[in-house]
């Protein structure tokens, strides 16, 4: 999994260079050979990618979504995991042996959600090239003058990017594929605000310049900017929106899932088993999200009348959503009061962690551009080269009707002990770069709403409050798990699911209909955070009852996270191992 979705929408490349000895670059044996391959394909084939990860051997270059290079991409895959399986796992020590499962089973899900032809049909608020292309700024700061031309040299080559992305497009109509019509609508309406924005006012220029620079330089480096924005990509993002409007939006999808598409059955199930590893049918994961949510409900209910409120949740959650209390005055004291609570969970990481995150986060506002169609909040990690910190994106659009009883569990999910914590520990370990950086999307989200319920053991809720905003976010994702089977493989409609979740979650209106939006942008993705921290628990659960009085959480947590965000069925299979071993010591 990595934090943007173009890489399931687009289809990247650059032409191969001979590649300099790096430090985290693995060398000598079958396995070290074939997993540096593999992270030097991904690079290749996805330069934002590298960008963002902080390698900038390809910051000038943007991706080649022609349908040869897709091809090329899958036949590379493919060579990757005949080499992989060619390796005789029994003679590996057992991190040796955990790359290689990791690698066959990346390469696997990826290649059976071809299925799907995303390419060819997918339209995304949160992940498509015009959010790609307003991200840019942010993973190529500037640390001298190359790093801004080569910025400018992406800005001037985005009309490639974008005319490729509309032949595919017009190919997947040709065939019947579309996308769902709200997406659609949504993606046009950001196109119109970042076109109808100066180019010297606009996100793309927006770049954190050294402040050793002198003023003149500063100025330069913005006008080259604006001037590759003004010539090519206002120009490029108009054509993109024309397109749209005037050719995809009057045949764009009516029903929401892809169950609406001739091959949706198929591309659901194979986007479960790339997202979780799971190999349930979306009716049985219906049914556990159903299971799941009356369970949290009750909890939700006791915590209620244990507080004096009204009896029934609902009335509860409106009676908090009602309370002046629970809600800032401005954006500044939105950012403020999260960054207090990522410094109370800070403080008490080191009680149940042994590993703490090096690199460090900061909060930040996310950016007007996408705020809109944003959800609440969402993590940007840090990349290797240390040009910035990590960073918990705060959406501040309409501050004042964004409760702060959502905050706590919302700020520990995103930062510390969840998505920070995780994924800074990742980066650092000594594993080959595709495990440090990559994962599969049940563990990395697993993890954070795991956390969740974590900094409640933590004592991180300090009133009844933010222990039933915690709760609600639980019932959130419980929620997901039949709102996403619903509407990709019931046939449910987006009235049905906002509906749904305004029944059994205290979110925000806005949050609310932002969310549904993304679900159909991204199908089965938002299984994967109750799938996998059922699982995480579950091995919890395991270990304490194996162990007893010996089972140390700091060290179930420690070993969990020392292989990376590893798919879940290696994941439980490493687990049970340690569990086991540790169990036979204690006899």
């Amino acid at each position: 999994m990595r934090t943007t979705t173009m890489l399931l929408i687009l289809t990247l490349v650059v032409a191969c260079r001979s590649t300099p000895v790096r430090p985290n670059t693995p060398s000598g044996g079958a396995v070290e050979a074939v997993a540096h391959d593999y992270w030097e394909e991904d690079l290749r084939h996805d330069p934002l990618w590298a960008s963002a990860v902080g390698d900038h051997r390809y910051d000038d270059r943007l991706p080649d979504l022609a349908p040869a290079e897709h091809e090329r991409h899958l036949a590379a895959l493919r060579a990757l995991a005949a080499r992989a399986q060619g390796i005789e796992t029994s003679e590996l020590d057992g991190e040796s042996a955990t790359t290689v499962r990791v690698l066959l089973t990346s390469i696997a899900t990826q290649v059976a959600t071809e299925v799907c032809h995303r390419e060819l049909w997918s339209i995304d608020q949160l992940g498509g090239p015009q959010e790609a292309l307003g991200e840019m700024s942010t993973d190529n700061p500037a640390r001298a003058q190359s790093d801004v031309d080569h910025l400018a040299a992406r800005y001037r080559t985005s009309g490639n990017l974008i005319d490729a992305h509309i032949a595919n497009l017009r190919a997947g109509l040709s065939l019947g594929l579309v996308a769902a019509r709200i997406n659609v609508e949504r993606v046009v309406k950001q196109l119109d605000g970042l076109v109808a924005t100066p180019a010297e006012q606009s996100t793309f220029v927006d770049q954190a310049l050294p402040a050793a620079w002198t003023s003149e330089q500063k100025k330069a480096a913005r006008e080259t900017l604006a001037a590759a924005v003004r010539e090519t990509v206002l120009p490029t993002l108009t054509r993109y929106r024309d397109f749209l409007t005037t050719d995809l939006l009057p045949r764009a999808r009516a029903q929401p899932g892809v169950a609406g598409l001739a091959n949706g059955t198929a591309c659901y199930q194979a986007l479960i088993v790339y997202h979780t590893g799971s190999t349930l049918t979306p009716e049985q994961i219906h049914a556990l999200g159903l299971e799941e949510l009356g369970s949290i409900e009750k909890e939700m209910a006791t915590l209620a009348h244990a507080a004096g409120g009204p009896d029934d949740i609902r009335s509860f959650a409106h009676a908090l959503a009602a309370r002046t209390d629970q809600y800032v005055k401005s954006e500044s004291a939105l950012l403020e009061a999260n960054r207090a609570l990522l410094a109370r969970a800070q403080a008490r990481l080191p009680r149940v962690f042994g590993r703490l995150p090096k690199r460090p986060i900061e909060v930040k506002a996310i950016e007007s551009f996408r705020a809109g169609d944003a959800p609440a909040a969402y993590y940007y990690g840090a990349p290797d080269d240390g040009s910035r910190p990590a960073y918990y994106y705060v959406n501040t659009l309409h501050y004042e009707r964004r409760p702060l009883f959502n905050a706590a569990a919302l700020a520990f999910h995103e930062s510390v002990p969840g998505h920070h914590l995780q994924i800074a520990i990742a980066q650092d370990l000594a594993l080959p770069d595709f495990r440090r950086q990559e994962g599969q999307t049940a563990f990395v989200e697993g993890w954070a709403l795991y956390a969740e319920r974590l900094a409640d053991d933590l004592g991180l809720y300090q009133t009844p409050a933010e222990r039933f905003g915690m709760l609600n976010f639980q019932a959130w994702r419980a929620c997901r798990l039949v709102v996403d089977t619903g509407l990709h493989a019931l046939g449910w409609s987006r009235e049905e699911t906002v509906t749904f979740l305004r029944m059994h979650t205290a979110l925000p209106d806005q949050e609310i209909q932002n969310e549904v939006d993304r679900y159909i942008a991204d199908p089965a993705q938002a299984l994967a955070y109750k799938l996998g921290q059922r699982e995480i628990l579950r091995l919890r659960a395991e270990a304490k009852g194996a162990l007893g009085d010996r089972f140390d959480l700091r060290a179930f947590h420690d070993r969990l996270l020392e292989h990376g965000a590893v798919p879940m069925q290696v994941a439980t299979k490493t687990m049970e191992t340690w569990i086991a071993a540790e169990a036979a010591i204690a006899r």
